[in-house]
């Protein structure tokens, strides 16, 4: 299954370059954050609550010492391209 693939990588992306470890929820909320997805709309393609997409969030912006979800985007694209060049 691609989402698994992805979620996957992107915990061993995060693991490797910024050394935090993110549950498999926290590794798909980047993943839909890094695609644009509003927690709003996480929300209700996963089929949760707007707050537990919320406290998902807390947790990884914690994790990764980020103060927002645009930043955090911002921050990984970045390592992304520098991991790529």
């Amino acid at each position: 299954m691609l989402i698994e693939i992805e979620r996957e990588a992107i915990a061993a992306f995060v693991a490797r370059d910024f050394r935090a470890t993110v549950t498999k929820a926290e590794a798909r909320l980047l993943g839909q954050a890094l695609a644009g997805y509003s927690l709003q709309q996480a929300a209700k393609q996963d089929r949760v609550s707007i707050e537990t997409k919320k406290s998902q969030s807390k947790s990884l912006l914690s994790k990764m010492g980020c103060p927002d979800l645009g930043h955090l985007r911002a921050v990984m694209l970045a390592s992304l391209i520098a991991d790529v060049g």
